[in-house]
């Protein structure tokens, strides 16, 4: 059973629980497509009021879906297949992983937006926005989400090492 089994079952709909909740529908919706990589404590807490499982065990099966998202979705887009060849592509003045995402995606004949990366690896999409904007380094949160997809360990190394994935905003000027 899945969150969204649940709400279902309890009668509720997307905005009925985001009320309960205190959120907005739209977080419902990003929980039920398993986007953010950690649940949200009052959804579970609502759900929890709605269904014969207690919190722990609706984030142990949040937790589940996370999972099985990352590993069917590595599994749909042939991550374990990815040689250092996916390095080859021009972003021009874009952030290298956007160049990265993007190749993944038409690789595997899929959309190349941010938002479905994000659903496809249950990906914080505020996370991936920070990096791709150069405020951060390369996110370990990324880096667990795309190793339990199944993404070649050599790959992710040199996503974590390279300076070319690693440029923050004050180093990019730096450049300039």
């Amino acid at each position: 059973m899945n969150l969204k089994e649940l709400r279902l079952e309890a009668g509720y709909t997307q905005k009925m629980l985001a009320d309960l909740a205190d959120v907005s529908r739209h977080a419902v919706l990003r929980m039920e497509q398993y986007v953010y990589p950690t649940p949200l404590p009052t959804v579970i807490s609502a759900l929890a009021e709605l269904s014969a499982f207690d919190e722990s065990e609706l984030n142990e099966m949040y937790y589940e879906g996370v999972s099985t998202n990352r590993r069917n979705n590595g599994y749909h887009w042939g991550l374990s297949e990815i040689t250092f060849k996916i390095f080859e592509y021009d972003t021009g003045s874009q952030h290298p992983f956007v160049g990265f995402r993007e190749a993944l995606a038409r690789r595997a004949n899929e959309s190349i937006s941010q938002i479905h990366f994000c659903i496809a690896f249950s990906i914080h999409p505020y996370t991936l926005s920070e990096y791709e904007d150069y405020h951060t380094g390369f996110p370990d949160s990324i880096s667990i989400a795309l190793t339990e997809a199944a993404l070649p360990q050599y790959i992710i190394t040199e996503l974590k090492r390279s300076p070319r994935f690693n440029v923050t905003e004050s180093k990019a000027a730096e450049r300039r």
